[in-house]
């Protein structure tokens, strides 16, 4: 039991507020512009979804998540159940994907790598946030122990740590930007341009040449 209340509840509303400094941090490197379409990966509940709709209303955005119950909260017809290693979407789809905390859970990450290559049109940006981390799981020890009791349950949430320069080794996507910005915890954000010349196949390669290092 938590026996300082109104410590957690004031940990909890930081929380959501970093959620939504998350959010505005993910749609200002984005740089939604009318006409374009957009991919979240790991939509959650839809909360950005919804705030790029507000925001720029002419943009066409879809999310999509692993999570049925959130997609469920969503209640919207832009969020979908699917998983970033299996994207239902044609070749060059998108002209820009964003994803926010999801990379460091997927089991298949270099498969995510190459489905998000595949779906984004020459040119393309995709930006990603993911936690600067000293060990697996160490940025989730309070969550996973708000959430589940123990702290260590953070490591079986967080699969893998990533760095922009281990990134840039899983994938033929160029990085364009890269930094730093701080909410409970040091986060990492990544831009990343999908490179005008080079073919679907030869990314594919490039992921399978680069696969044995992770």
């Amino acid at each position: 039991m938590i026996k300082n209340q109104s410590f957690a509840h004031s940990r909890i509303a930081r929380l959501f507020r970093w959620g939504e400094r998350t959010r505005g941090k993910l749609y200002e490197l984005l740089g939604s512009h009318e006409g374009e379409s957009i991919l979240e990966i790991g939509c959650n509940d839809g909360k950005f979804v919804a705030l790029v709709q507000e925001r720029c209303p002419g943009v066409f955005i879809v999310g999509c998540d692993i999570d049925a119950e959130a997609v469920r909260r969503a209640q919207s017809a832009a969020c979908s159940v699917m998983s970033a290693e299996n994207l239902s979407y044609p070749d060059s789809s998108f002209d820009k994907i964003a994803g926010s905390h999801v990379i460091e859970h997927i089991p298949d990450t270099c498969r995510a790598f190459a489905e998000m290559e595949r779906v984004l049109k020459p040119g393309g940006r995709c930006v990603l946030i993911y936690p600067l981390e000293i060990f697996r799981g160490s940025n989730n020890l309070f969550s996973a122990w708000l959430v589940y009791g123990s702290p260590f349950a953070g490591r079986s949430l967080h699969l893998h740590t990533f760095t922009p320069s281990k990134i840039q080794r899983m994938t033929a996507m160029r990085i364009t930007k890269k930094g730093i910005f701080f909410g409970p915890y040091p986060t990492f954000y990544t831009v990343l341009q999908k490179r005008s010349l080079i073919s679907n196949a030869s990314q594919e390669a490039f992921r399978k040449a680069n696969q044995e290092n992770f």
